[in-house]
């Protein structure tokens, strides 16, 4: 899956179109722009050179991360004490951690 941004977004930056895709969506097919950016995530790490799909979206979200950017690191997400925690690291930890694994020897 492909990060995708709203028009909108695409022409408050100034995007232009490098190219086009075909999207399949819950009710239909379409085509969709594809624009270059780069997305700063909350911890600094910056992505440059995704190739993002230009998409309407619900009202109120602008940006969808795809695994094209999560494929590139170690992503977490939390739970704990009713509040959710979303954790991303550059380049991907050595050790890899088995969520199952931990939760079966408690």
């Amino acid at each position: 899956m492909k990060t995708v941004i709203t028009p909108g977004v695409a022409a408050a930056l100034s995007l232009s179109p490098v190219d086009s895709i075909t999207v399949n969506g819950i009710n239909n097919v379409s085509q969709a722009s594809i624009v270059i950016i780069s997305v700063i995530l909350p911890n600094r790490i910056r992505i440059d050179n995704i190739y993002a799909a230009v998409c309407d979206m619900r009202q109120g979200i602008d940006l969808l991360i795809g695994m094209d950017i999560i494929k590139k690191g170690d992503l977490v997400i939390a739970n704990g004490s009713e509040k959710t925690l979303f954790s991303f690291a550059v380049p991907p930890l050595q050790n890899k951690i088995n969520l199952a694994a931990i939760s079966q020897s408690e």
